[in-house]
């Protein structure tokens, strides 16, 4: 019964944020929404930023899905960046309501696992440590982080698969480079 209550607010907070910024958003209204009482919110969460994390974190399960295998991370990548565009009001009015932090914290949750599965596949059979791995995931990373957030800023007007082709131009061949170097360090130094 708990994660229906907790799906059916984060339903509401959903529609609500289809309407106006999260800053315009009350409990009351999500409670109204939903058809249940302000205890039963606090009862499962502090805030409406509480549920918002948590929103994000139940969305980004099944969006940004990384045990899809047989995706890559090009695919990956242009269904994120799709489901964005289609749901553009509600980021519109998070990415001007929700702290930073929160979103940056979001968007790197998501992203890591597609990056560090390219890199961990680009990285089979070479002789590359888990640090120089997770040092080349995490500035792609960033970058793809920087990439979003430009995007969204700009009312993400660009096409997703414009934006998409730029980062493997720039990826496709840098990941597999930078891990070439970084195996060439490795075995230099043993």
């Amino acid at each position: 019964m708990s994660d229906i209550t907790k799906k059916a607010m984060e339903a509401s907070l959903i529609k609500l944020l289809n309407q106006k910024p999260l800053n315009k958003i009350t409990v009351s209204n999500i409670t109204d929404d939903c058809g249940i009482s302000r205890m039963t919110f606090y009862y499962h969460f502090s805030d409406i930023y509480e549920l918002l994390e948590w929103s994000f974190d139940d969305i980004g399960k099944t969006v940004l899905k990384t045990d899809d295998k047989e995706k890559s991370w090009r695919d990956c990548l242009l269904d994120m960046f799709s489901k964005m565009r289609e749901n553009r009001t509600l980021i519109m009015n998070v990415f001007r309501s929700v702290n930073k932090v929160k979103l940056d914290g979001f968007l790197f949750q998501s992203l890591y696992g597609y990056i560090n599965s390219f890199v961990e596949s680009s990285a089979e059979g070479m002789r590359v440590s888990k640090s120089d791995c997770d040092f080349i995931a995490n500035t792609v990373k960033y970058a793809l982080i920087g990439t979003v957030e430009n995007w969204i800023n700009a009312g993400m007007k660009e096409d997703p698969q414009y934006i998409v082709d730029k980062l493997a131009e720039l990826y496709a061949d840098s990941i597999p480079n930078a891990l070439k170097n970084a195996q060439r360090a490795r075995l230099k130094a043993a």
